[in-house]
């Protein structure tokens, strides 16, 4: 049976209207979509991965995969709270902040609650996601993961490489390493104890709370803005599909 189709509702306009490239506040919301659609589809594709296969191999490829998404969705989520705090000294952010109805006022507050420190118990896996285990792969951080990892479960403690063959060049494999995933996962938010579920971090259970702030700020904000800019509802075109 097919899936039935999503009710999706397109919404037109002119982009020169209603985000000129001159006005500094169009810009940094258009920033904030992007980082709001971005964690939307990493979010589509953690909960795509929720259930585990049954399979332990399988099992061990979905818990990576679900590590990397968890890293990402910090990681995202680490550049929203040092760009919101940047953004919240413009002048024309703070006229918009002004002009929010009480929704928007008060998922801002929750939007600046976790504050742009790296020590913060918060911030600070979200932070390390970013720059230690999203992108730059810190060669220290690395070592150090392999010696907590090592402390953790023994000297002798054994990870393993999962080989999957492609089914048209059966000569060939592709490899998933389950160590440098776990150790990863370690760099940014520590290793999860036995029997944890892989969102157990505190720091991520925040980030997706802060996702969900960024969606009801933005309607509130996109409203406000265009009351600021005297954009009439007239200039956007609504169509159902």
């Amino acid at each position: 049976m097919k899936k039935p189709r999503k009710a999706r509702r397109t919404i037109s306009f002119e982009v020169g209207r209603v985000f000129p490239p001159d006005d500094d506040l169009a810009i940094d919301l258009l920033r904030l979509m992007a980082f709001h659609d971005d964690l939307s589809f990493v979010g589509d594709f953690m909960r795509a991965n929720l259930k585990p296969p049954v399979q332990s191999t399988a099992k061990q490829v979905a818990a990576s995969r679900f590590f990397f998404l968890q890293r990402l969705f910090g990681a995202v989520v680490a550049e929203l709270v040092k760009v919101l705090h940047n953004m919240k000294a413009r002048p024309r952010f703070t006229e918009l902040t002004r002009a929010l109805d009480a929704d928007g006022q008060a998922t801002l507050e929750i939007l600046l609650s976790v504050p742009f420190d790296e020590d913060h118990e918060i911030y600070g896996p979200l932070y390390r996601a970013r720059n230690k285990a999203g992108f730059h792969f810190d060669h220290n951080d690395f070592a150090a993961g392999i010696r907590t990892f090592l402390q953790r479960y023994g000297a002798d403690a054994k990870s393993s490489f999962v080989a999957e063959p492609k089914p048209d060049e059966p000569r060939r494999s592709r490899t998933y390493y389950m160590l440098a995933d776990q150790i990863a996962i370690q760099t940014s938010f520590g290793l999860p104890a036995p029997g944890d579920e892989p969102d157990a971090h505190a720091a991520l259970l925040v980030a997706v709370d802060l996702y969900a702030a960024l969606s009801t700020f933005l309607e509130s904000a996109v409203v406000a803005y265009c009351c600021l800019r005297d954009i009439p509802p007239a200039a956007f075109e609504i169509r159902d599909r």
